[in-house]
């Protein structure tokens, strides 16, 4: 300030003012600048920042509501203190340039690479990848790898083109470098940041406000037939669903079972044998596939089936209608053990079934209930008519009758009352058992 004051005021004469070796002499003229003011005896000096040797400022003359809150910094560069609509006392901002040659943009999202010389380095953010997340913040001008700019990391940035937007659009960050869009992407390993928000839309005067962005929102994207897995550490870690498993889970087609294996490992495999599946779940039994040797074993004598009429199935006894021998047919042949009624008084009979029945040549026995039996006396059934046999031939023997017509031959035995025999001379007829007469034909 002093080197400045010294060219505002001008001093003319045999002596320079200041001159520290002056001891006498007068000042014969002093040319005064418009920075100073006489009212009086009193000299009053006007200067603005600006006229400063090591200050520039983007102050303008007439100031208004777009000066308010800027800051004034010492610019490496410029070797001047300066200010920047970027940093105002509402802004975060980091000194950055970019990692590679080229340029990046005003207004474009970056991640960090990291730092030269205490100098955060930058590239241009991309969503597809966390090697090239998290969005740090915006570029406030258009940068390079050689001028250190600023990063705003929270704040507004003006003067961006935001034309693509609505006033209050949530912007995240895109799949291409340095892109925004206000709709979150897809795609699997796509990393979710929201990161600004539009506050005035224009082509060249836009406005955003950048959020605090160094996180992500949870997990990115997952791609089709990924999961997310917990790795030993307990970091999720993206895999693919068919390596589950240790040996990995194989495609599963219709109709088909996952069955483990003997390394404890799921298999698919098709379904064969008795039953059917389908792919509901609903199973059928396959026709001619149940086979005898595959039905549930029963007792001998027995069948499945049910008594009740519902309920569950149980085995049935087959009951032999016929007794031949056996314990049972003997107490039966027994005849003690009939009384003169016939009624059985023998000892007691068990296992038998009403209905079975038995023969010995002279009596039936007959189960009128389970273990009652009755015992009926054989009853001959007669042939009426004798045609021929050994009694016939007895008979037609003239010899065996006398004169009365009385049979006087061999005894004849088995025949009984009734029947009759014809042999075209003589009419035969059993007036009793055995008892025969003989009727000439008239």
């Amino acid at each position: 300030m002093k080197q400045k004051l010294k060219q505002l005021v001008d001093i003319s004469g045999n002596k320079l003012l200041g001159n520290p070796d002056q001891i006498s002499g007068n000042i014969q003229e002093i040319q005064m600048g418009p920075e100073f003011t006489f009212s009086g005896n009193t000299m009053s000096l006007s200067i603005d920042l600006n006229d400063l040797d090591n200050i520039s400022t983007t102050l303008s003359v007439s100031k208004d509501e777009s000066d308010s809150g800027k800051i004034l910094f010492y610019d490496y560069d410029l070797d001047k203190w300066t200010t920047d609509d970027s940093v105002t006392h509402g802004n975060v901002v980091i000194n950055a340039k970019k990692s590679t040659s080229g340029t990046i943009s005003k207004g474009k999202p970056v991640y960090l690479v990291g730092i030269d010389n205490d100098i955060h380095t930058i590239e241009e953010a991309n969503a597809t990848s966390s090697s090239t997340m998290p969005v740090i913040g915006f570029t406030t001008e258009s940068i390079d790898d050689t001028n250190v700019k600023y990063i705003i990391t929270f704040g507004k940035l003006i003067g961006v083109d935001t034309s693509a937007y609505s006033v209050g659009d949530m912007l995240y960050m895109d799949v291409t470098n340095g892109g925004l869009t206000s709709t979150r992407p897809t795609g699997g390993g796509s990393n979710i940041q929201q990161i600004a928000k539009v506050l005035k839309s224009d082509a060249t005067d836009g406005q955003l406000f950048v959020f605090n962005s160094s996180s992500v929102l949870g997990l990115p994207n997952l791609g089709t037939d990924k999961i997310w897995v917990g790795d030993v550490n307990g970091i999720p870690q993206e895999v693919d669903k068919s390596t589950l498993g240790g040996g990995g889970v194989p495609t599963l087609n219709n109709g088909q079972l996952f069955v483990g294996d003997n390394t404890n490992n799921a298999q698919s495999v098709d379904m064969s044998g008795d039953v059917n599946i389908d792919n509901t779940g609903s199973t059928t039994i396959q026709p001619d596939s149940v086979t005898y040797d595959k039905m549930q074993d029963v007792s001998q004598a027995s069948i499945l089936g049910n008594e009740t009429g519902s309920g569950t199935i149980q085995e049935i006894p087959i009951i032999e209608q016929y007794l031949s021998t056996g314990s049972l047919t003997s107490l039966l042949d027994d005849v003690s053990n009939w009384d003169v009624n016939n009624d059985y008084v023998g000892t007691t009979i068990t296992g038998t079934y009403q209905g079975q029945s038995h023969y010995n040549g002279s009596y039936w026995f007959t189960a009128v209930d389970d273990d009652v039996w009755i015992r009926l006396s054989e009853i001959p059934i007669i042939e009426q008519y004798l045609s021929t046999g050994s009694s016939t031939s007895l008979l037609e023997d003239v010899s065996n009758w006398d004169v009365n017509g009385d049979y006087i031959g061999t005894t004849i035995t088995g025949t009984y009352q009734g029947q009759s025999h014809y042999n075209g001379n003589y009419l035969f007829t059993a007036v009793a058992d055995n008892v025969w007469i003989r009727l000439i034909r008239g």
